[in-house]
């Protein structure tokens, strides 16, 4: 059996999406879609991205989201609605629907919130921990901030449901020391 959680929530796409609804579309210019940085963890790609955005940031004076909802942190919440915001803006769809044929955006945001918030056992736990460390790396440019998880049970659609549960599963198995 492959690891599902590997690069799990680690695309490029996805960390230039955050950025741009978040930080400011100037941020979202430092990372790169044709390279590995985004799945990686080289610090010497992340500091010379890094250092591009400060670049290009220092010229920019207006307040970006993030600063105006008082976002410090990169949470659950905030990954799950950029990943239905990637979601909806590769579908062929000219509004917002909650349901694009078999694909329910708000079960796939709930989906997303169960990995990160109903943790099986303290290494799921660990990894979440992590993966928001990164996250909050690759975007506020240091791993420090709230790593808090809550439960939350999602509802599924079957397609989601099996995706769900099999991860699920195999944390369970990591956490037994199976997998």
């Amino acid at each position: 059996m492959s690891d599902l959680e590997k690069g799990l929530f680690k695309g490029c796409l996805l960390v230039k999406a955050y950025m741009f609804l978040f930080t400011s579309p100037t941020s979202a210019e430092s990372v790169d879609l044709h390279s590995n940085a985004c799945t990686s963890d080289n610090p010497d790609v992340d500091n010379r991205r890094r250092k591009r955005a400060i670049q290009r940031e220092r010229t920019n004076t207006r307040r970006n989201v993030a600063t105006i909802i008082g976002l410090k942190s990169v949470t659950a919440r905030s990954i799950a609605f950029t990943a239905v915001q990637v979601c909806f803006s590769l579908s062929d769809l000219g509004s917002w629907r909650e349901v694009d044929g078999d694909f329910n955006y708000c079960e796939f945001y709930n989906n997303i919130l169960s990995f990160f918030e109903d943790t099986p056992g303290p290494r799921s736990k660990q990894h979440v921990t992590d993966l928001l460390a990164w996250w909050n790396l690759q975007v506020f440019k240091c791993s420090s901030g709230l790593t808090d998880v809550r439960s939350q049970t999602p509802q599924s659609s079957y397609i989601g449901a099996q995706s769900a549960q099999l991860l699920a599963a195999q944390r369970k198995l990591a956490e037994q020391g199976v997998y």
